[in-house]
């Protein structure tokens, strides 16, 4: 049943200067005037086809002792420079992951602790909760991942009995019956399974899809710490160092950086298929926090000094040999998101939001 009482949705228009059509700033004072926690405020998504970014923030104290503690905000990206900032207040005490369907018209997401799952219109912000657990009924719980790729949606969790005994760990399909009101968890990994083929538990799992997922483990014994790529019940050994440092893989191609030794430190893009492999940028370099684009041709990564809480943040792409940009210089420490199509990036700072296309006009 679609919520209408802790629902409220409010529309500011204020216009943005801008020195192009697709470069955007929000600020952290427009936002807070609307009510929005910019301190606790995570950009989850960044959707330049759809031209809007949800969000989510903690609510005040006040709306916390009523029960309501998280708050959704989409913010429209107009083509004539103007914001639409929509909100709505979620039912859900903790906020897990979030992931878009139905061809971006719908946003899923997972709250407390796994344990339930809403569905909402990213246009009017109406929501409905789909899947919520209860005592003595056999159902799933997610754990960590709510990943979205071509309008499906996958998690990572376990099945549990009527006694709420654990029956497995697994990547699954969300499948969601709107007629019937009702959803399914479609099997996709066994994750028992592919940990004992690749003899060990992974330190890192990057999931993109439910074929497709990147996982780095460790070797005690061995000190070695393997990176595998997994495709279709099929693995390959990647790479193999004294440590797998971040990563980010798209469908068949991966940025990751590696410690060979302890004096040895390099950073790689590499295709799976072709087999191609390109080193990034310059050596000893720990570069981290790293995104790819859905296609693979585009990379952003940055470089911290976690003591200053400074960081400089660089682009590449394929099409220049993944030659890294200064995309933006030694500027304080804050969340940033690649576009799916790695055209366009978000830098959430301490005067507000930018939105900007990641790569300069020649």
């Amino acid at each position: 049943m679609l919520s209408k009482k802790i629902c409220f949705i409010f529309v500011v228009l204020f216009c943005v200067q801008t020195l192009f059509a697709d470069k955007w700033f929000i600020s952290r004072k427009d936002l807070e005037s609307q009510g929005i926690n910019y301190q606790t405020l995570f950009n989850a998504i960044l959707s330049e086809k759809h031209q809007f970014v949800l969000a989510y923030s903690t609510l005040s104290k006040e709306d916390k002792a009523q029960g309501n503690v998280y708050a959704l905000h989409k913010l429209s990206l107009e083509k004539d420079g103007k914001i639409t900032v929509q909100s709505v207040k979620l039912p859900v005490f903790f906020f897990g992951g979030i992931a878009l369907t139905d061809k971006g018209r719908t946003a899923v997401i997972v709250g407390n602790y796994g344990t339930k799952i809403l569905r909402v219109s990213t246009k009017s912000l109406k929501f409905q909760t789909v899947y919520e657990y209860k005592k003595g009924t056999p159902g799933f719980k997610t754990n960590v991942f709510t990943v979205g790729h071509r309008s499906r949606i996958f998690l990572d969790g376990y099945f549990y009995d009527e006694e709420q005994y654990s029956q497995g760990d697994f990547i699954v399909e969300l499948l969601i019956n709107r007629k019937e009101k009702t959803v399914d968890f479609e099997k996709k990994i066994d994750l028992k399974k592919l940990y004992r083929k690749l003899n060990g538990h992974p330190k890192v799992l990057n999931l993109y899809s439910g074929d497709v997922a990147y996982l780095s483990i460790p070797n005690a014994a061995e000190k070695q710490t393997y990176l595998h790529y997994y495709n279709k019940g099929k693995t390959e050994l990647i790479d193999k160092g004294l440590l797998i440092g971040s990563f980010a893989g798209a469908h068949h191609r991966l940025f990751y950086t590696i410690l060979r030794d302890k004096k040895t430190r390099r950073s790689y893009v590499k295709d799976l298929k072709t087999k191609k492999v390109w080193e990034i940028g310059k050596p000893q370099v720990p570069y981290t926090y790293p995104f790819i684009s859905k296609d693979g041709k585009v990379i952003m990564i940055c470089t911290v000094d976690i003591r200053e809480q400074r960081m400089s943040v660089y682009v590449a792409r394929e099409s220049e040999d993944y030659k890294l940009h200064n995309l933006l210089d030694d500027v304080s420490v804050g969340p940033f998101k690649l576009s799916d199509s790695g055209a366009h990036y978000l830098y959430c700072h301490n005067k507000g939001i930018s939105i900007q296309k990641t790569f300069k006009k020649k």
